[in-house]
């Protein structure tokens, strides 16, 4: 079977974990801290920064199978915006208030699979940029 095809569904299974998490760290989820963002407009930035992760998550799921070059860089940009998120909540620079403990268990297992999507994503990338033999 196709070294690219295998790379480019599990790189889709990642996004799909990606995503399910990241609805999990929102207030649809765990998240219970959300009075604390609405009063604070500095966090704005990081908002935007956890939304332009998903967007880019979503449409990296999207095109994984048809443009596996451009899936696999919109999935690292995606990735490392979203870890920059995590690391920054972690910090105390994302949020006045300190992230409770399921949130902390979730950002550390959403960190291993970005770690883990950033490895398949350079793979798919390095694969498909590859002329055909």
């Amino acid at each position: 079977m196709n070294t690219n095809h295998n790379n480019g569904r599990i790189l889709a299974i990642l996004l799909l974990v990606s995503l399910v998490l990241g609805v999990l760290l929102s207030p649809l989820g765990f998240e219970t801290r959300a009075p604390a963002f609405l009063s604070n407009s500095s966090f704005l930035p990081w908002l935007g920064l956890g939304l332009s992760g998903l967007i880019l998550t979503i449409v990296s799921l999207v095109l994984v199978f048809f443009k596996p070059r451009i899936a696999s860089i919109l999935a690292t940009i995606g990735s490392i915006g979203s870890l920059a998120l995590f690391l920054g909540d972690q910090a105390g620079l994302a949020a006045p208030v300190r992230p409770p403990l399921p949130i902390t268990v979730l950002e550390i297992v959403t960190t291993v699979v970005i770690a883990a999507i950033l490895f398949i994503a350079a793979r798919l990338y390095k694969e498909s940029s590859l002329p055909p033999a």
